[in-house]
This record gives structure tokens, sequence and C-alpha cells, in this order.
């Protein structure tokens, strides 16, 4: 019987290495992807938000954050979006210094808001849910303001349709991205 030896051209270092290059083309192509996700989200979501923009703070807390085995690797502006100054119109009657009801009608000029609040206090609620992940690659997508759930419990969409097609959008990048490796 004769036989043949297979002699190998790598070793065991070699592959290790390869491995680890592959391994963090793929991590940072899925980054890449959760970043394109969080734009979409953020562009989506202060977009279409159907609620009144009074202060400029919901749509300002609106973002994202993306964590990589516990460390932050990405995260949206979180920009302040600065709300217009308008004016309102309101009936009242006014006799000596005290409310008698509707006849009268003013116009009132309410001042806008700056969204800076928002825009901080939505990074800092990104932050923290951030810190509840550390392993794995993790898109956060929030809207900060405490008050958004009401708003969205009122029948409002502040980022419910965000998410929504935020999901999609993954859905279909994940597929072309598999598809490349």
């Amino acid at each position: 019987m004769s036989g043949f030896t297979i002699k190998p051209i790598f070793n065991k270092d070699q592959i290790n290495k390869m491995y680890a290059k592959f391994r963090e083309r793929v991590t940072q192509k899925i980054i890449m992807m959760l970043i394109r996700a969080g734009e979409f989200f953020v562009g989506h979501a202060r977009q279409n938000g159907s609620y009144q923009n009074r202060t400029g703070n919901l749509r300002s807390s609106i973002g994202y954050v993306i964590v990589n085995n516990g460390i932050v690797v990405e995260m949206s502006n979180f920009d302040a979006i600065a709300t217009q100054d308008r004016v309102i119109l309101v009936d009242f009657i006014v006799n000596d210094g005290k409310y008698q009801g509707r006849s009268k009608q003013r116009n009132v000029k309410i001042k806008g808001g700056t969204g800076e609040t928002g825009a901080i206090d939505g990074k800092a609620f990104a932050m923290e849910i951030a810190s509840n992940y550390p392993n794995g690659i993790v898109l956060i997508c929030v809207a900060g303001m405490e008050y958004g759930k009401h708003v969205e419990a009122m029948g409002y969409d502040v980022i419910t349709g965000a998410t929504i097609a935020t999901e999609a959008f993954i859905k279909r990048d994940i597929v072309a991205l598999m598809n490349k490796i």
C-alpha cells in the first residue's frame, strides 16, 4: 500500500489570526449597517412624528447609540431642535382685572423652545440603557423625554412608526450583508 502525507501550509496561530481579521471585518460591517439604521430611525421619527412640537424637547430627545461589548462605538448627535415663536388667538373678557368669560379676541405670542433639555435628556437616557448591554452589538433607539410615552398613548406617533420602519430596514440590510460575507 502506498500512502502520501499532507503537510499543512498554515499553523494554528495563522488560522486564528485569519479568523480574528474576518471577525473584525464582519463586526465593522454590522456596525456600519446599524449606523445607517440608526440614522434612518432618527430621520424618520423626527420627520414623521405626528405630535405638536411645542418646545422642541421631544424631537430633540430622539436618537440612537450603538454598543459593542459594553463600549459605545457610535451615537447620534442628539441635536437640539428649536421651535418657532408662534401667535395664538385667545378669547376672553377682563373687567377690573378679573376674567369674566369669552368675548374679546387678542393675539398672544408664545415663545418657542430651544430643545436643549430634550437633547441632554435623550443622550442621558440612551447612555443609561446602553449600560445594560455588556455583550454583543446592540442598536438602541430612543425618545428620551419621559412624557413621550404619554404622547404615544394619546394616539400620536413619536417613535412607533420609525421603529417599525427601522426594523424592516435592518431586515433588508442584514440579508444583503450576509449575502456579501
